[in-house]
């Protein structure tokens, strides 16, 4: 692509750094959003597990909790789906904005490929060339935007455990005491 044009090849780069940003401020928000809702989807997790299980079978039908646990669930999972559903909705929104420029450039180098044809500057196999090489490019740019998407947001999760590392230790980890056999295990406060 530089061979023909070599400010073509850098616009094609240009134009992909506001698909990053967005992409990341997109992972980031998503990222908030599910940490926040953490509580509900443990909550749903152990509902799941709950109501699957045979062994609590027998005790759900006895004292007819499916209906409450079923009130429950659709509870718990109608917060979870509506809070990541507004942002997926500006996310979408910002990335299809982000996703019509590129688009468009290529719609704008093939219009000037045709010219250049139509001229007799280049063949039709340049055409063909240069429009797959195009594309490529472009869905190169666009898969390694996401792995370095994907990579920021495994960084966030790694920063949050580090964070819950990082807190300190308020239990004195000293005594000198041997434990021969555990007989019970008391929790107080």
């Amino acid at each position: 692509l530089s061979d023909v044009s070599v400010i073509a090849a850098i616009v094609v780069g240009v134009i992909s750094i506001p698909a990053a940003i967005v992409n990341k401020k997109f992972a980031k928000k998503l990222f908030e959003c599910r940490l926040h809702l953490t509580p509900e989807s443990r909550l749903l997790g152990y509902l799941q597990a709950i109501t699957s299980h045979k062994s609590f079978a027998a005790d759900i039908r006895l004292f007819d909790l499916s209906d409450e646990f079923g009130r429950r669930y659709k509870g718990c999972s109608h917060k979870i789906i509506q809070e990541e559903k507004k942002v997926f909705r500006k996310g979408v929104a910002a990335k299809s904005a982000t996703g019509i420029v590129p688009q468009c450039f290529v719609c704008f180098a093939l219009l000037a490929l045709v010219h250049s044809i139509s001229e007799g500057h280049m063949t039709v196999g340049d055409y063909s060339l240069y429009s797959g090489l195009l594309s490529t490019l472009i869905a190169s740019i666009s898969q390694f935007i996401n792995a370095v998407i994907g990579i920021y947001e495994d960084r966030l999760k790694i920063l949050k455990i580090e964070e819950f590392k990082a807190r300190p230790n308020t239990i004195a980890d000293t005594g000198n005491l041997e434990l021969s056999g555990i007989r019970d295990i008391e929790f107080r406060d």
